[in-house]
């Protein structure tokens, strides 16, 4: 099975948003946020059911929180309400992004970060794989480099994805100086059973 993007929602955090999670098995709900100047996103909830925190980046260069939390196979669908605790303020912006057919959570969380004009946040990853991740500057605009697809961005800060590109091994960014952070992760599709072999049995 391939991995597919089933919907992207961009939100000002905190914040009560509807989120489209589709139907079926094997779906995988990521919240990307690029938070406040304090480690105070507390909390997210999809329909009720909490998602996990797997990355917590402190940006210290100007003190800013980048956080990714995420939850697998939720058992809710269609659109549900995203609740956002906390990391609100400092123009905090936040993606929920949607995939389908992912075989489990995240892996290979990374974080990088840089004083200079361009970043590659480098994973390991597979064919089939796809790298989901943001990145942000303290003084100049963000931009999004090879194989790598802005899903929302706001001046100095977005986040983004490989949107399937066959071989990913890093999301890449630029900008025009100052110090730059980077992070992302690795999800994985799932592999459908394989057919079951039939036996033809002779009596003789």
């Amino acid at each position: 099975m391939a991995i597919a993007l089933v919907s992207t929602t961009n939100i000002t955090v905190p914040n009560t948003t509807a989120v489209n999670a589709g139907s079926g098995a094997n779906r995988l709900i990521m919240c990307v946020t690029c938070g406040d100047i304090t480690d105070n996103m507390s909390a997210v909830t999809w329909n009720g059911e909490s998602l996990t925190k797997g990355l917590t980046q402190n940006f210290s260069a100007i003190g800013r929180f980048n956080y990714i939390w995420y939850l697998h196979n939720p058992s809710g669908t269609g659109s549900q309400n995203l609740v956002i605790t906390g990391a609100g303020g400092g123009g905090s912006i936040s993606t929920c992004l949607v995939y389908s057919d992912v075989s489990g959570i995240p892996t290979d969380f990374i974080q990088s970060t840089v004083n200079g004009t361009s970043i590659a946040n480098n994973h390991t990853a597979v064919t089939g794989d796809w790298l989901v991740g943001g990145g942000g500057n303290d003084v100049s605009t963000l931009s999004f480099g090879t194989n790598t697809t802005v899903r929302s961005g706001a001046s100095s800060q977005g986040q983004a994805d490989s949107n399937g590109v066959s071989s990913p091994t890093a999301l890449n960014y630029t900008c025009t100086g100052g110090n730059m952070a980077t992070y992302g992760a690795v999800i994985s599709p799932s592999v459908a059973a394989p057919a079951t072999a039939g036996f033809l049995f002779l009596m003789v």
